[in-house]
């Protein structure tokens, strides 16, 4: 399992087609906001990311994006994706102040923060 940051709203959303189309309940909310980032409908800011997260064989199994002030927005994802994906922003130094999302995501993704930056 691995966390993938992509520079660009438009290669996040290149990477994450097929998750998105396969959950698009869970997927929505970041669907929508990315590709209104590529319109120029909503602006672009300086800071944002856009991960997906990745098991073994490179298949997509969730989706996180940050565009600050907001907080961090998780899709459905294994919980053991969501601890990778807290140790990934941890290492990278993000400043994450709050999270958004799945439950099912939300919950071991704070766990796993709270355990890596205290």
């Amino acid at each position: 399992m691995r966390a993938r940051f992509h520079q660009t709203p438009e290669q996040f959303l290149v990477a994450a087609h097929a998750y998105m189309a396969s959950d698009p309940l869970s997927s929505n909310v970041v669907a929508v906001f990315a590709q209104r980032v590529v319109t120029g409908t909503r602006p672009r800011h300086e800071g944002s990311l856009w991960a997906t997260v990745e098991d073994e064989p490179g298949q997509v199994v969730g989706l996180a994006i940050h565009t600050p002030p907001h907080p961090l927005f998780l899709t459905l994802m294994p919980a053991s994706a969501a601890t990778v994906l807290a140790g990934a922003l941890a290492e990278i130094g993000c400043d994450i102040r709050g999270v958004n999302g799945a439950c099912d995501a939300t919950v071991p993704f704070s766990e796993a923060w709270s355990a890596y930056t205290g």
